[in-house]
């Protein structure tokens, strides 16, 4: 997980060449980009990107020219953690397209106050400043939350509204079942949540967050010394 500095106008992170900061503007994730020193291309973010600030979590999905695939969690979690690989495959197969990125819930509750957050690992994804997509309590929603980001959701969307319709009528009729129904129902529904995992798609990108193709050189940041 990586932990670069956010400013009003980017993420700073050092070049993997020579080491100099640089800053990558929120309207430009998705161009290539060249050290400002160096000249080398810089990589996109392809790992997970932990948010310590409300203030940068704003101006992040506010001005980002990509999709934000929010990962809500806390350390204490452990779906939390089971998840935490395919969120790492997810932030390296979209790196350029869409950034990942973790919000601990223990250390920012005003964000999970403010979007609903009742229970994690939640993933949402937000686009153009707004969310679009919002998902929770199912190792399936790191595969929706990608294809969301692709732009990919109306296969995954109706998916989910069958999924949802038939968990309620498996609570309401559980309150009606004996002990031998139950077990025979529990299998059943674990029977169901890994054919789902199986016949998820995985959906290829096809150009999101396409835009200026010119190669772009970095601002570079200098830092002041004291």
């Amino acid at each position: 997980m990586a932990s670069p500095e956010f400013d009003d106008k980017g993420i700073i992170v050092a070049c993997p060449s020579c080491g100099q900061k640089n800053r990558l503007a929120y309207d430009r994730l998705g161009d290539p980009v060249k050290c400002g020193k160096c000249k080398n291309e810089l990589p996109a973010p392809n790992e997970p990107i932990e948010i310590h600030s409300s203030t940068d979590f704003d101006r992040l999905v506010a001005n980002a020219s990509i999709p934000v695939v929010v990962d809500y969690w806390a350390p204490w979690c452990g779906p939390c953690r089971m998840v935490a690989p395919e969120l790492q495959k997810v932030a390296a197969r979209q790196a350029g397209k869409a950034l990942v990125v973790k919000v601990n819930t223990d250390e920012l509750s005003d964000l999970g106050q403010r979007f609903g957050i009742r229970s994690i690992p939640t993933m949402a994804v937000f686009a153009g400043g707004k969310e679009v997509q919002m998902a929770s309590k199912d190792h399936s929603l790191v595969l929706n939350a990608e294809a969301v980001a692709k732009g990919k959701q109306t296969d995954l969307d109706a998916l989910g509204i069958a999924k949802n319709a038939r968990e309620e009528k498996l609570a309401a009729r559980k309150k009606q079942l004996t002990a031998e129904e139950l077990r025979q129902h529990q299998e059943m529904e674990a029977l169901y949540r890994r054919e789902v995992l199986k016949e998820q798609p995985t959906l290829q990108i096809q150009g999101l967050g396409g835009g200026r193709k010119k190669q772009e050189v970095a601002e570079v940041v200098h830092k002041p010394t004291v």
